[in-house]
């Protein structure tokens, strides 16, 4: 047995048990072949599987064969270079003379949750030039001598039996491609059927064993499902009483090699109660996803938000800008397109741009412009520096040849840092056309990360094309979540407010960048809009952001002097409170923002303390009741930090009462209320 705090891995007689105090997986050979036995809630004793023997492979892929395998089982413990909490591994290989596949398990401690990922190394050679992946439709027999049912479904990364019939099932679909999608979150509800197979697209799935108050929750950690590699089929394939699969290995025939292994997408299967599930999941993405190097919410500026693109990036300007951050007190400027000599694809000034292929192109790409930086960024860091204020660049990864210049990129970014101590890179333009890709991608990366000791830290865009999006590699970077633009007439509060809302409830909000804008420009793009920017106020636009990473998108040089003295009032009682922010718990309460919703964030630092940020939309009401029943019948103690009222215009009840309501009262529309409680 290996162990590592509470958590352990025995392996013994063709079976595998991993776990720890909360969950156990038990996982069986036969013919080496592995059948998930059981998923166990060790706390209530419920256990997720059928106590037949009739049960569906715990994987299947593309390319390869149980048939005349090698198993080989190893431990160890693992923390994703620092990127990660501490967690146990066990890595489970597969071994033919075609293919070897390896399966790599993950448990914390503390925390009731298992993850799987599976990596294949093959010769492509040796495998069929097309693999056609099975109809989702029925169960065929398979090792009936071992009691054992082979699903007609060759794509399949994690499966297990389901034993009960009466099962209600919430299906969660995100988008990314944020460029086209503003609706990140869908989601469908309703109870299973036992007589029929079902079969639900998305990345999270809850399955509530609803008589018992026992839940299930099995997520894809891969892209979504506008963006995923090779989908053919939705993710889920259930039926009640029978099975459940997880499907979409990501896998293609060009993407395999015989010299190194292949990463499919991975899954997670996590048990508790039905209440419980998605908090205890948040917990558990900020331990794989730690965040940034200095673990705390940070501010960051990008002036792209103005649309005068790479036109105005110079020395000079850039320079203005510093000088503006400073008095805000904005942690990080970063210089978008327009500081290096090639020309991209977004270019305002030349059109004949590129997305990819800059080395062929000109070798020196990525060299400063010596024409808009002519001491290259040597004031810019020095006046920063000076001002204490970190330096950000943005930096597209050459994605043609499927990244096969990433030691290139590699090389550029970390002769940045090592020159000019830039640690904060924004990758944008990537585009992964497959699994190689992919692979290459996430090489430059991890070294990137391991040359500079985690010094630096990515803002990952996923704006456009194929990226790795919510679930995929999150232990990687902050993401870069969407481009809203005033000059478009895209940029709407409300929807940003309700896109960080709607996210909040399944993912933790500080992996993520929101925008807010100078809302004084482009009025005429919304004349006799009742919602447009133009009525919020500036410290209102920043509110919308503050539990996820603030990103000024703007020209901050340009803002009127009331707004960068607003500005300065609610960024300093910010930065007095964020780091107990960026360890909290982040729950959406009130109804969903729509532009006329009371709505908000319950904020948890510990039982005993946390903080409220409501929001007074364009409602007509004064007041609103807020349900917060984990703290029903308790006193506070509230104090409001901020607000962009009179702190008269603002009643928060000092209790909530039995039933678990809170009275708010704000008296004008577009109006909020930070503020710190504590119970009595």
């Amino acid at each position: 047995m290996t162990e590592y705090k509470d958590c352990y891995a025995l392996y013994d007689n063709d079976l595998l048990r991993l776990g720890n105090g909360l969950i156990e997986k038990s996982i069986a050979f036969i013919n080496s072949r592995p059948v998930t036995e059981h998923v166990w809630n060790k706390k209530s004793g419920y256990k997720w599987g059928s106590p037949d023997s009739s049960k569906p492979s715990s994987f299947e892929l593309p390319f390869f064969e149980f048939d005349n395998c090698m198993v080989s089982v190893e431990a160890y413990t693992d923390d994703n270079m620092g990127l990660s909490d501490i967690h146990l591994c066990v890595s489970v290989v597969f071994e033919n003379e075609k293919s070897c596949v390896k399966w790599i398990q993950k448990v914390i401690p503390d925390m009731p949750f298992i993850s799987s990922q599976l990596y294949i190394k093959a010769d492509a050679a040796k495998q069929d030039d097309e693999v056609s992946l099975a109809s989702t439709g029925g169960v065929s027999t398979g090792i009936e001598s071992q009691g054992m049912i082979k699903a007609n479904v060759t794509d399949a990364i994690e499966a297990f039996s389901l034993s009960r019939r009466h099962l209600k099932l919430e299906a969660v679909c995100f988008y990314d491609v944020t460029d086209q999608n503003d609706e990140l979150v869908k989601k469908d509800m309703g109870q299973l059927y036992s007589r029929y197979e079902k079969t639900a697209k998305g990345n999270v799935f809850i399955i509530d064993s609803y008589l018992e108050d026992e839940a299930v929750m099995v997520i894809k950690d891969g892209m979504t499902s506008n963006s995923a590699l090779n989908r053919h089929q939705d993710e889920l394939i259930i039926k009640a009483g029978a099975y459940v699969r997880l499907t979409g290995s990501g896998l293609d025939h060009r993407s395999l090699s015989n010299e190194r292994y292949i990463p499919c997408y991975g899954s997670t299967i996590g048990i508790g109660s039905t209440k419980e599930l998605k908090r205890e999941y948040k917990r558990y993405y900020r331990a794989l996803s730690k965040g940034c190097f200095d673990k705390k919410l940070f501010m960051m500026s990008n002036t792209w938000g103005d649309r005068n693109q790479d036109k105005a990036v110079c020395e000079d300007f850039m320079l203005k800008e510093i000088k503006t951050a400073a008095e805000l007190g904005i942690d990080i400027v970063q210089i978008d397109d327009g500081w290096q000599l090639g020309i991209s694809g977004n270019s305002a000034i030349d059109k004949s741009g590129i997305w990819e292929g800059f080395y062929n192109y000109n070798n020196g790409f990525w060299s400063v412009n010596n024409d808009k930086f002519p001491n290259g960024l040597e004031n810019i860091v020095t006046q920063a520096n000076k001002d204490g204020i970190k330096i950000g660049l943005w930096f597209v990864p050459d994605s043609s040849d499927d990244f096969n210049n990433w030691q290139k990129d590699a090389e550029v970014l970390l002769d940045f840092f090592d020159k000019y101590g830039i640690r904060y890179f924004k990758l944008d333009g990537i585009n992964i056309r497959n699994k190689t890709g992919e692979a290459n991608l996430i090489d430059l990366m991890e070294t990137v990360l391991a040359k500079s000791g985690n010094a630096i830290s990515f803002n990952l865009d996923i704006t456009a094309q194929v990226r790795f999006g919510y679930f995929y590699e999150k232990h990687l970077g902050t993401l870069f979540v969407e481009n809203r633009y005033t000059d478009w007439g895209n940029y709407y509060p409300h929807k940003t407010l309700k896109n960080i809302w709607q996210l909040s409830e399944y993912l933790p909000v500080r992996r993520f960048q929101f925008e807010l804008l100078n809302n004084k420009r482009n009025v005429d793009k919304y004349l006799n809009d009742p919602l447009s920017p133009f009525v919020y106020s500036i410290d209102y636009l920043f509110a919308v952001t503050m539990l996820a990473n603030p990103l000024i998108w703007m020209e901050m040089s340009s803002l009127s002097d009331d707004d960068i003295q607003i500005l300065q009032k609610i960024i300093k009682v910010y930065k007095q409170e964020r780091g107990r922010l960026y360890d909290s718990e982040v729950f959406p309460i009130g109804d969903i923002p729509d532009g006329i919703s009371h709505t908000g964030f319950w904020v948890i630092v510990s039982e005993k303390e946390g903080y409220f940020l409501l929001f007074r939309e364009s409602s007509c009401d004064d007041e609103y009741v807020y349900y917060l029943k984990d703290i029903a019948d308790k006193d506070l103690k509230i104090d409001i930090l901020y607000t962009n009222m009179a702190m008269s215009d603002v009643v928060i009840a000092d209790s909530v009462d039995p039933a678990g309501r809170l009275l708010v009262k704000l008296i004008k529309q577009r109006s909020f209320v930070f503020a710190r409680y504590s119970i009595k």
